[in-house]
């Protein structure tokens, strides 16, 4: 299988799930402002979009070039390269602010910023939801992701680079609770596994390797013996994305 094939091909399963994901959140739909932090390429907005038809929607990220042929002819949405900490956003002007997949890739004190600016944006009875990966796996090839996932923000520790935090949901609770005066609850969405290709492990462990040859300190060897156990576990087991949770609060 191609490069192209394969990578459209789990594009494709991750957007069916990402749809089911944005069906089992229920918001009361009518004129409302919805904004999305941290886009990525915009493929939840476009689901927005699709679901709440008459909702001013805006999507926030560093980078918005990625996301605007995703949704060129979307008249409805507005993009602003901001950073989520700091937007221009007006106090108490958003109806539900959604964070999918983004929170895990910021420092846990930059979250901390986050989640407070959610609070400045937010109107009383909004809403504010985050999508996260759980961080149990709950088979053995979510096991694997999970491992390699590890390795890799070990690798990057040692070489000073932020890596990705897995939260618990009652972390993200937490925080909320100490941001502002929110209810909350936690589900687990019921999903189909997503079934990673070999050669995604073959993308994921050149890079690892290209980390390796980075670190200085010469103690590659051990991080390589962990990388070889991984590719024997991929051979055996297989690899499936990890399970999500979504946690929806209400600002009262």
């Amino acid at each position: 299988m191609s490069a192209e094939n394969w990578r459209e091909r789990l594009q494709e399963a991750i957007e069916n799930r990402l749809s089911r994901v944005v069906e089992s959140i229920e918001l009361p739909q009518g004129d409302c402002r919805i904004v999305e932090m941290g886009i990525g390429v915009g493929q939840l907005l476009r689901l927005l979009v699709r679901k709440y038809p008459s909702a001013d929607i805006v999507g926030i990220d560093r980078d918005i070039s990625r996301a605007k042929k995703e949704l060129e002819g979307k008249d409805q949405v507005c993009l602003l390269e901001e950073d989520a900490a700091c937007t221009s956003l007006e106090d108490d002007s958003v109806d539900y602010i959604v964070y999918h997949n983004f929170l895990h890739h910021l420092p846990r004190n930059k979250v901390r910023d986050v989640l407070t600016e959610a609070c400045r944006l937010v109107r009383r009875d909004g809403w504010v939801v985050i999508i996260e990966n759980d961080p149990k796996p709950r088979n053995r090839q979510q096991k694997v992701l999970r491992d390699i996932y590890d390795l890799e923000a070990e690798i990057d520790m040692k070489l000073g680079r932020p890596g990705e935090v897995m939260f618990q949901p009652s972390e993200l609770i937490g925080l909320l609770h100490e941001t502002g005066s929110f209810t909350a609850h936690m589900k687990s969405h019921d999903e189909p596994s997503v079934v990673l290709p070999r050669e995604a492990w073959t993308s994921m462990k050149a890079n690892l390797l290209d980390s390796c040859r980075k670190l200085r300190d010469g103690g590659t060897g051990s991080y390589e013996v962990s990388i070889a156990g991984l590719d024997r576990a991929v051979a055996e087991h297989g690899i499936q994305l990890l399970p999500q949770y979504i946690v929806i609060t209400r600002r009262m």
